[in-house]
């Protein structure tokens, strides 16, 4: 009896434990599982391929940048007065009131695939100098060389300058050179009397450039009443800057926008011994002290791109969930190997849709990049199945998905809502589906 008792705890029946279908369906799961944690090294390899290409894109905007122009930045007219020794700092008179009529118009430039924006522009500015602002800034004027004075116009890049300049002050005509200002950079300079012109109470200015420049054109509120208005051809304008313009119209045509900033609006007044450093950086002015606009084509489908591969993880485990409950109601056996080679489709769409949207628009590029995904994972699993309808199932639900994820894409104020909410409909129909299955049936 005891020899019978031995024999009915035989360890080839915990083999055959090891093979009954919970097992192996236990099994399965982590398989699965451990694959869809494993596609997030390819995801995070893709979401890398996306900063570089958009890295790319930077790289030539800023080397066609470099042989056409940089942007500019337009500061002045002022007028610098020098110290008679070296102790007393030298002054800069700004404008009491400085007017720009511009017009800008854009064109683009290619640097291998990518397009980028120049422009040109000509620029017409006048106004008037006021001199009492000298005698109310407490300055002694023994002190300073008004015969040696100089007119002064910053700019970002002295290489944008498309006609010599001619600065008008008081009727009397000057021709300007480049140069460097301590405080300023890059000028456009030229050499004026005031002994002269100070009898009168205030001495009017003109002058036009002709400048071409890169991405950003930008102005310094010098005038003690600046007013720039603008007229472009960029139909995609960016406003920037501490003042936006008081009035603009953006068209299919292009923009036109007028901007208005007094002295009380900002630190820059009327007489300045110094430009405060805070104000000058790397031959840039710090965004609170200027305004503008830049014109450039928008590069938006890189920041669609990493937007869209976020979602990337999670259309995986829906797919892969979805392929698993289609094994289980069909009976049909579906090796570990095949979901991987679902999952590697599913990452190859982000590499189609970065590919494809830097060469046709972005919703565009997400139409061909899903229905090549979509067309080729529906075939292979109705390969797999030999039925249709269970692989239309799985094509159904990716469209679903990538249809979803582009309407979130597009959404910015409720993106997070209407995420939410899709994410707990998901959830539903799991749950739904999975109450379904008799997990413990053979």
């Amino acid at each position: 009896m005891g020899t019978q008792m031995y024999s009915n705890e035989n360890p080839s029946s915990k083999k055959a434990g090891l093979k009954n279908p919970q097992t192996k369906l236990g099994l399965k799961i982590i398989i699965i599982v451990a694959m869809g944690l494993l596609m997030l090294i390819p995801q995070h390899m893709i979401l890398n391929l996306i900063r570089e290409r958009n890295s790319s894109s930077r790289d030539a905007e800023s080397e066609v940048g470099r042989m056409w122009s940089r942007e500019q930045t337009v500061v002045g007219p002022v007028i610098l007065i020098p110290g008679k020794t070296n102790k007393i700092p030298d002054v800069y008179l700004l404008p009491e009131e400085l007017t720009v009529n511009g017009d800008v118009q854009t064109q683009k430039l290619h640097k291998g695939i990518f397009d980028v924006t120049v422009y040109t522009s000509g620029l017409d500015m006048q106004g008037s100098f006021l001199w009492s602002k000298l005698e109310e800034s407490g300055i002694h004027p023994d002190q300073y060389d008004f015969a040696g004075a100089r007119m002064l116009i910053g700019l970002g890049d002295l290489r944008g300058l498309t006609d010599n300049v001619v600065f008008t002050l008081g009727g009397k005509e000057h021709k300007m050179a480049s140069g460097q200002d301590k405080e300023l950079g890059a000028v456009l300079v030229c050499p004026i009397s005031l002994v002269e012109m100070m009898t009168h109470d205030s001495v009017d200015y003109h002058v036009e450039l002709g400048l071409k420049g890169s991405r950003n054109l930008h102005f310094m509120p010098v005038g003690g009443a600046t007013s720039v208005h603008l007229t472009s051809n960029c139909t995609t304008p960016n406003f920037q800057g501490n003042f936006l313009p008081v009035t603009r119209e953006v068209t299919d045509q292009g923009f036109e926008a007028t901007w208005k900033v007094l002295s009380l609006n900002s630190s820059l007044r009327g007489v300045m011994t110094e430009w405060r450093q805070s104000l000058w950086r790397d031959n840039e002015y710090e965004p609170g002290e200027m305004f503008g606009v830049e014109m450039r084509l928008p590069v938006e489908q890189y920041q669609q791109n990493e937007r869209s591969i976020k979602y990337a993880f999670l259309i995986i485990v829906l797919t892969f969930a979805t392929v698993f409950f289609v094994e289980i109601r069909t009976g049909v056996r579906i090796h570990p190997i095949q979901y991987l080679l679902v999952g590697v489709a599913l990452l190859l769409y982000y590499t189609l849709l970065l590919s494809f949207s830097e060469h046709v628009v972005f919703w565009g590029a997400y139409l061909i990049a899903s229905v090549m995904t979509i067309a080729l994972i529906t075939i292979f699993m109705a390969a797999i199945l030999k039925v249709k309808k269970p692989a239309l199932l799985v094509g159904g639900l990716l469209t679903v998905l990538y249809g979803f994820i582009y309407i979130l894409m597009q959404m910015e104020t409720y993106a997070l809502l209407a995420g939410s909410i899709g994410l707990f409909i998901i959830l539903a129909v799991a749950m739904f589906i999975t109450s379904r299955i008799k997990w413990y049936n053979s």
